[in-house]
């Protein structure tokens, strides 16, 4: 049987970088779509260059969307490593105080 063991201060750690790599992919993205979302460098003034520019918008639109969802996941599971964290150093803490009560026979 193995033994696994938690580290609160890994968990926190872990919940951080992926905030951390949830901004940076919402950032870069921002960033990249400034400098390509203009669905009109494609042209407008034909049927082709309409149909183009149509559906390159709403390609750079699902991009958001999907960068947008997938931040939000990282954030939902920063926020459970953050909650586990604080649930094991409670019960560490609980432990500790409980072993200390046995043991001074309070």
């Amino acid at each position: 049987m193995s033994d696994i063991q938690f580290d609160p201060t890994s968990l926190q750690k872990s919940a951080g970088a992926m905030s951390e790599s949830a901004e940076e992919l919402v950032r870069v993205t921002q960033d990249l779509l400034g400098e390509v979302g203009d669905p009109s460098v494609l042209g407008t003034n034909d049927t082709l260059g309409g149909i183009a520019s149509a559906l390159y918008g709403a390609l750079l639109e699902r991009v958001q969307e999907t960068v947008e969802s997938v931040a939000e996941e990282y954030a939902g599971q920063s926020g459970k490593l953050q909650g586990a964290a604080a649930a094991y150093a409670e019960t560490e803490t609980a432990n500790t105080e409980a072993g200390q009560t046995m043991v001074e026979g309070d």
